[in-house]
């Protein structure tokens, strides 16, 4: 639509063929008289003849949103009062049919109560599914011995998959009691939803990996640290070997010597180690358990660092 007034009036007579209204002295609406304060105005839907008192004005952006559904209404304010700069001037009877449209539009687009239940049952299940595999990760660490997670990490996400199993089932439930025909399509669709929700929460949400006792987390553990005992043994006969090779005697027994004392408390790698402590901990409390993967894999490194630090030393 042109914006320059003249040319916006020639699109729309264009668009809509107006009425001759010569001969019209009274406008249809009120039965006032024409005259040169109450002029003639022509509907820009249907062409006949009104006075500006009788016209109605519809908003633009809410008409082109009847043509194009897809176009926000981003002016339709009831406190915006629309003008013929903003809108289009209509007669009461166009206006009310918009009305109409607009109403039977709305019907369309509203959500139902099964479409609402269902987009929310299905936001459940897309949040149980990292959920689950979050919690197997973590199991798994478990039984490998690893101390990146304990148990009550795990049993805090095995509690937030059991209140996203209950929403499901719960809203699942709520759709298999709306009321439909028995035999209908619609109870058959209310049918397959439940049986599908239960299926879900059955097997993906109910059958999750029993978590480990403390007493095997401990035996895993102490495992672990003997077989790490033994590789940082078996490392620093390797040093020294490798010592005794190149004839380092006195080298060494320096080191030994500076070995020998308490432990540097102020070795920027434990002031490191410390720092990531503290992170993980505040990770832990807020459930942010990728985090705390990311900070225990760093702290490993550190801690592999320190070590071939301290086995350096030894040598």
């Amino acid at each position: 639509m042109p914006s320059e007034p003249n040319q916006r009036k020639a699109h729309e007579q264009e668009v809509v063929p107006w009425l001759d209204g010569s001969s019209v002295k009274l406008c249809p609406n009120c039965a006032k008289a024409f005259n040169l304060t109450r002029r003639k105005h022509h509907c820009r839907l249907c062409g006949s003849i009104l006075c500006h008192d009788c016209s109605v004005f519809l908003d633009l952006n809410v008409a082109k949103s009847l043509v194009d559904p897809s176009i926000p209404r981003t002016s339709d304010q009831p406190d915006q009062e629309v003008t013929e700069k903003t809108g289009l001037r209509l007669c009461e009877h166009c206006f009310n049919l918009i009305e109409l449209r607009r109403q039977i539009q709305e019907s369309r687009n509203a959500k139902t109560v099964l479409v609402t239940a269902y987009e929310q049952m299905r936001s459940l299940m897309d949040q149980a599914r990292p959920a689950v595999a979050m919690y197997e990760k973590m199991c798994q660490s478990l039984f490998d011995g690893e101390s990146t997670y304990g148990l009550s990490d795990v049993n805090a996400v095995r509690g937030r998959i059991g209140k996203l199993a209950e929403g499901v089932d719960l809203l699942s439930k709520q759709i298999a009691a709306l009321p439909a025909e028995p035999a209908t399509r619609q109870a058959k669709l209310h049918a397959a939803i439940r049986q599908a929700a239960a299926h879900f929460i059955k097997e993906d949400l109910l059958s999750l990996r029993k978590l480990p006792t403390e007493a095997q987390i401990e035996e895993v553990r102490r495992q672990r640290y003997e077989r790490a005992q033994k590789q940082i043994q078996i490392e620093r006969e390797r040093m020294e070997r490798e010592r005794d090779r190149r004839g380092e005697e006195g080298a060494a027994g320096g080191s030994r010597a500076e070995s020998s004392g308490e432990v540097d408390d102020d070795n920027p790698i434990l002031e490191q180690m410390n720092i990531i402590r503290d992170y993980i901990k505040e990770a832990r409390r807020e459930l942010k358990f990728e985090e705390v993967a990311i900070l225990e894999a760093n702290l490993k490194e550190l801690k592999k660092e320190y070590q071939l630090q301290m086995l350096s030393n030894k040598c």
